[in-house]
């Protein structure tokens, strides 16, 4: 109950973050996404009533199952597209590990949902669910935000080919 706002929603965020990319992941199984979704759902419900409520012990319970279910979904596939983008904005704009791994989740979430070669195993509501939850909890998921420019796209772009964690990504 002692850990603040910022970094309950950053922490919070990698967990969502691992669940999805554990599904659009090359390794993913049946196990890993049934994990993966329970996260999902979990962490898209009580993520923003916690951060109202920093010190109810049944939000942080929810969440720690939900980040648990997370790491066991994503410890049998590793991350994938999302956490590959994450590494520059973290390393060369400061943007918060969690932040960073998760502002593109929407987007990336509709371009898996949108591609008819891919059986797509989640339900369509999700892109706006957690478009939603960024929302509620005042995080922006525009990049020009972060100050990320054109050339920084261009070499995020170009270091994808050369990081494990994006090959990793069905999409």
């Amino acid at each position: 109950v002692t850990i603040p706002a910022e970094i309950t929603i950053q922490t919070g965020l990698d967990a969502l973050s691992h669940s999805f990319e554990s599904i659009w992941n090359k390794n993913k199984n049946e196990i890993s996404t049934l994990y993966a979704k329970n996260a999902i759902n979990e962490i898209l419900e009580v993520l923003p009533l916690l951060v109202t409520d920093l010190s109810n012990i049944e939000y942080r319970e929810r969440m720690l199952m939900a980040s648990y279910h997370s790491g066991v979904a994503f410890s049998n596939t590793k991350t994938s597209i999302a956490h590959a983008i994450s590494y520059y904005l973290t390393l060369q704009k400061g943007v918060p590990h969690g932040i960073a791994a998760s502002i593109l989740l929407a987007k990336i979430l509709k371009i898996y949902m949108e591609d008819t070669s891919i059986d797509c195993d989640l339900d369509i509501d999700l892109v706006v669910k957690v478009e939603n939850l960024f929302n509620k909890l005042n995080i922006s998921t525009q990049i020009k935000d972060y100050d990320i420019t054109e050339k920084d796209l261009a070499t995020i772009e170009n270091s994808l080919h050369n990081i494990s964690r994006a090959q990793n990504s069905i999409i």
